[in-house]
């Protein structure tokens, strides 16, 4: 039906964004990629799956970087070339923020659209 075409669609166009940051080389995936690129201050964002919890998720809030939930483990896990991907550090931009400006507004519209969708 049509929200949840619009889901999927808000979902699929912050996800090419992601796949876009990935090919550039500006995102990593797993918990402990994510974590080297933040110990060496490049991170930027950290999008996480919908099924990240615990204590990685209370570590990479610890960060004190923005977080964005965006999709499942196994969407993730498809731009990287893995079954799942629950982790994902996004380099700061050089350029102005693009890829973390697109990827957080992105993520921020789909959630926004999910949970307004539900109720």
């Amino acid at each position: 039906d049509l929200p949840e075409r619009v889901e999927r669609l808000l979902l699929e166009r912050a996800l090419a964004d992601l796949g876009r940051a990935r090919r550039a080389g500006r995102a990593v995936a797993g918990f402990v990629k994510a974590e080297q690129m933040i110990g060496q201050g490049r991170a930027g964002l950290l999008v996480v799956a919908a099924e990240a919890d615990g204590d990685g998720l209370g570590k990479m809030r610890a960060s004190g970087l923005p977080l964005a939930r965006l999709g499942d483990a196994t969407s993730l896990g498809r731009l990287f070339g893995r079954a799942q991907t629950i982790y994902v550090a996004v380099a700061r931009d050089d350029a102005g923020g693009e890829f973390i400006g697109r990827i957080e507004s992105g993520a921020s519209r789909w959630c926004g659209y999910r949970q307004n969708s539900s109720s």
